[in-house]
């Protein structure tokens, strides 16, 4: 195994947990793995071990580190500086057996390029959003922004090749950068069809929110709108939170009344989420606050479902309106009249699935194709 080249990769998340970047970055090992490249992952000490074929989890010595929750921080600049470190002393250890390395996401982007800059590897910037609109629910201040705007132009500029998550962000590099290789590759989401309905006791047919209950996700606003609908529903349409729904969101479906017709999943595996979804009518995205393009769409469209979604610049990133997914405005009447179009009109439903089933088949990668990719940058 001496001679055998590995693929440095520098995560600065939590991993594994099932959700955002976690579920990303596992998408991009299983895919690396499956066509027989060896991967040395250098993360947090935070997260959970899974075994995936090639691929060999690193977990940085980040002392009392434990944060899971999204979002900057202090701690998470403490942390990303001994990642850097961590991974320095690594190639140190490991640089002629090291054949190029690949940053995952924002901070790990950033510290896997200057790695590269200074061992003189190959580098690949995997993207899932990029920094500044990573960062742009957290931060107010312009100045700050402005900063993060620039990080974004050096890790496009300065990287070897980008691994965009969606089409739209591999078309905008392209034509800023010509010649810069790009390749896009969606996220991939084990299912298990085995799982009963019974499990969640969904016997009705339903709608699916899965994600956190976070104030810019607007839970708020489709709780409201649900009640609204259910005073003419014929069909008892059920409503399913799949995540860890706060206690707010809670007291406020027993305050509405809602008990019966909504139904909390609570946190489960990524195959059982992928279940719950693909058995439903539709998944809604009810976002009040813009910022980068959310994940959960992208798993939405990955199992065939199509989308109600408010009407925000992060949306329309992703999504078509009146072709893949339907769009709201951001207020209870437009969004009840959403839920009762989606739900009634059969016929303008499965339009749009058919639809979304048909793009994804459109954007999806073959394994050779990474490869050849890989091989065109790094060589």
């Amino acid at each position: 195994m001496e001679n055998t080249k590995i693929i440095l990769g520098v995560l600065a998340t939590p991993f594994y947990l099932e959700k955002g970047s976690s579920i990303r970055v596992r998408s991009n090992l299983v895919t690396l793995g499956s066509v027989g490249y060896m991967v040395d992952l250098m993360t947090y000490p935070v997260g959970n071990d899974i075994k995936i074929p090639n691929i060999n989890i690193i977990r940085a010595n980040i002392p009392f580190y434990k944060k899971t929750s999204a979002g900057p921080s202090l701690s998470k600049i403490y942390a990303d500086i001994l990642l850097l470190l961590n991974s320095f002393f690594y190639l140190l250890m490991n640089r002629k057996r090291i054949w190029y390395i690949q940053g995952e996401d924002c901070e790990g982007g950033f510290i896997g390029l200057i790695l590269a800059k200074v061992f003189r590897k190959k580098y690949i910037y995997s993207m899932y959003n990029p920094f500044y609109e990573t960062l742009k629910p957290y931060i107010k201040n312009r100045l700050i922004l402005k900063m993060f705007k620039v990080f974004d132009v050096v890790l496009e500029k300065y990287t070897d090749g980008v691994i965009t998550e969606w089409h739209y962000e591999e078309e905008r590099i392209k034509k800023r950068y010509p010649d810069k290789k790009t390749i896009s590759l969606p996220d991939s989401f084990p299912a298990d069809e085995e799982i009963v309905e019974e499990l969640f006791n969904l016997k009705s047919e339903y709608i699916v929110y899965s994600g956190n209950s976070k104030k810019y996700q607007g839970l708020e606003l489709l709780i409201e709108s649900f009640r609204e609908f259910k005073k003419d529903d014929k069909r008892d349409v059920k409503l399913v939170l799949v995540g860890d729904i706060s206690y707010v969101i809670q007291m406020l479906i027993k305050k509405l009344g809602l008990e019966e017709d909504v139904i909390l999943t609570g946190i489960i595996s990524l195959e059982k989420t992928n279940y719950v979804i693909k058995n439903s009518l539709f998944c809604i995205l009810p976002r009040i606050i813009d910022g980068p393009p959310g994940l959960k769409a992208l798993h939405y469209f990955s199992c065939g479902k199509t989308i109600l979604a408010t009407n925000l610049s992060c949306n329309h990133k992703l999504m078509e309106h009146n072709k893949t997914c339907y769009i709201v405005d951001m207020t209870t009447e437009s969004l009840y009249e959403g839920l009762k179009k989606m739900t009634e009109n059969t016929n303008f439903r499965v339009r749009l699935e058919n639809n979304v089933k048909s793009n994804i088949a459109k954007q999806m990668k073959f394994n050779n194709e990474l490869s050849a990719f890989i091989s065109s940058v790094c060589g």
